[in-house]
């Protein structure tokens, strides 16, 4: 019983928070330039790509989890056809 209880405490290794780097393909209504900042919503079940006011950009077009825990931010990369995402978080960005 001890032992399950202080086990308790010891976090999984699916929930210990990280500073993780990802990228993904979009296709763009609108490309904004390299190193924009851009936000990520998911409407209609699927991530959207918004400009910091809030404009519609594009689609995500890898899946991403809207139930994420972390905190997400991403940027047009220098490959426009992709955005680079710095995620602080678990793992639990990849899609549901």
């Amino acid at each position: 019983m001890w032992t399950d209880f202080a086990q308790s405490f010891t976090p999984r290794e699916n929930r210990t928070w990280a500073d993780r780097r990802y990228w993904a393909d979009v296709t763009w209504l609108s490309a904004p330039p390299p190193g924009t900042p851009v936000q990520i919503h998911h409407w209609a079940g699927q991530p959207r790509v918004l400009s910091t006011d809030g404009t519609p950009l594009g689609i995500v077009q890898t899946a991403l989890n809207p139930g994420r825990a972390g905190v997400l931010r991403a940027q047009v990369a220098q490959d426009v056809g992709r955005i680079d995402i710095t995620y602080l978080g678990p793992a639990d960005l990849a899609g549901a």
